[in-house]
This record gives C-alpha cells, structure tokens and sequence, in this order.
C-alpha cells in the first residue's frame, strides 16, 4: 500500500477569449497604424479586467430602441431596426451601437505631443481631466477629439476650409452665456491663507458679474500657483460668445477645420447635428473665449 498519492498535475490555465460577434469586423481608426491595433487587441486578451470593464460598460448601455413619432409606423420601424446588417454575421441596430462602442472604448488614439515634469492627479478626477491638465501645462490649449477617438490639441494637418454661400444658410446668429463667468478667483496658500493669489475677469465685470470664488491650493499647479488661477478662469469662460449658422444637409465637418462664409474664415468648434421631417440640419458653431480667441 502507497503511503503518499502522486500529485496530480493540473492542466495550465487557459484564457477565455471576449465574445465580440458584432464587433469583430470593426476596423482601426485611420489615425493609428496595424501595430497599435495589435498592440489594443493584446492588452484586452492579457487583462482580463480591461475586457470585462469594457464588456461590462457595453451590457450596461443597452437597451437602445427608436421611437416613431407615428404609432403607425413603429412596426415598421422596430423591422427596420432588429435587420439592420452589421459586418459579416451581426444584425440589429443595437448590435451596431454595441460594436460602436467597443471600438471607441478600445481604440483611442493622439497626436504626438510634448511632456510635462510635473502632474498631480487629484482623487476622483477622470483620465480626460488629466487629459486637459497636461494640454494646458504644455500648450496652453484645451484638447479635442478629432476624428475617430482621436486626441488632439494642436491644429490637424488634414483640417479643410468649407466654404457656404450665405443663400444656402437656414439661420444666422451669436449668444453669449454668462452663467459661468467669475468675477474674482483666490486660491489658499500653503498654510491655508487667502490672500496671495488672486485673479480678476475684466469679461466678468463688464457683464456685470461679480461672483466670488474661493478655492484650496490647486496642487496641479504646484510649482506655477498663479496659473492655477488663469486655468480656472478660463474653463470657466469656455465658450462663452459664439456665432453659429445652420443649414440642411451635413458635409463632413470636423472640430478646428475652417468655416467660410464670403471673406471670413473661422475655426469650428461645435457641430451639431439633428433630423426629422426636414431632413438632416447641421448647426456649425465658432466659439470665443480665452482658449479660442476671436478670429
């Protein structure tokens, strides 16, 4: 009789690849090459909790349904939708919605840019916080997203001018919003103290605005206290004046291409687009404020 049993050898882990059947004929952004694709692919087959979070946020937003504004003809329209073909095997249209947004989520992409020696990530702040934080410090700019998921905070090379003829335009005009002006900012020192760094709006004060800020050290900006100030200042006036025009159809515009209506040009910084019985209207907005100044 055997006093000890052989060990038994357990069979290696192995991975359970994602279940994407609607996502699988989705292609790469054409701003990023083969090699990152591979690389995004990877890194959701090696952690596992990347592909579950990602799963997980793709289960939660389901449940995407259209709503006719004729009873009528919400039959017809829910056929419409569950036969919409998707890539090779998909159909439905909430199944384009959940491969839509597994791609997003998967690949995002950015411009090259410069570095920073310092950054402070406060808790509970988002990667896009950190994303704007580093933009500022470096550049002084606000990024954007250009293209598909693409990150960007200089102007792209690819951008183009469009030009409108003032009798094709549907509406003309320009607002201000003043709700979130700040007439004085003042940020604590190191000990707690006010008093040190402070920052007036002139916009403000002749809005006729005088709210009051009052704010603990900003330690993102640890080693430029003053510039903690100016950056508050100026996502608080974040298009604050803008023109804007619309007109039916859409031609393909993207953020920071040029907008021409006779002699003046200007950077996009807002589209919108909607449709009903009137077809597809594209509204075009051109923002002014301390990030994107008058053109």
């Amino acid at each position: 009789m055997k006093l000890f049993k052989k060990k038994q050898t357990r069979a290696a882990p192995q991975m359970i690849l994602p279940d994407r059947d609607c996502g699988s004929c989705l292609t790469l952004p054409p701003e990023a090459g083969p090699l990152e694709k591979e690389l995004f692919d990877r890194l959701r087959y090696a952690v596992p909790v990347i592909d579950a979070a990602i799963m997980k946020i793709i289960r939660l937003s389901r449940g995407l349904r259209l709503v006719c504004s004729d009873e009528r003809f919400q039959e017809q329209l829910d056929r419409f939708c569950e036969n919409v073909p998707v890539g090779l095997t998909g159909t439905s249209l909430g199944c384009f919605a959940d491969a839509f947004l597994d791609s997003m989520l998967t690949y995002v992409t950015h411009e090259d840019s410069g570095t920073s020696s310092y950054i402070f990530v406060k808790n509970g702040s988002t990667q896009w916080d950190g994303i704007v934080n580093i933009a500022y410090k470096v550049y002084g700019k606000h990024p954007y997203i250009r293209g598909t998921n693409c990150v960007m905070v200089n102007r792209d090379s690819s951008a183009q001018t469009f030009a409108y003829a003032e009798a094709s335009l549907l509406s003309r005009g320009s607002e201000r919003d003043t709700r979130g002006l700040v007439y004085f900012w003042s940020m604590e020192n190191m000990h707690g103290e006010y008093g040190d760094y402070t920052l007036t709006d002139s916009d403000a004060y002749d809005s006729y605005i005088r709210r009051c800020r009052y704010f603990e050290l900003d330690r993102r900006f640890l080693y430029e206290p003053q510039r903690a100030l100016e950056f508050r200042d100026k996502m608080a006036m974040r298009g604050w004046r803008r023109s804007f025009f619309t007109y039916r159809g859409y031609r393909g515009e993207d953020l920071f291409d040029r907008a021409q209506v006779g002699e003046v040009a200007r950077d996009i910084t807002s589209v919108r687009i909607s449709g009903g019985r009137n077809g597809i209207i594209t509204e075009i907005g051109m923002y002014s404020d301390k990030f994107v100044e008058p053109q």
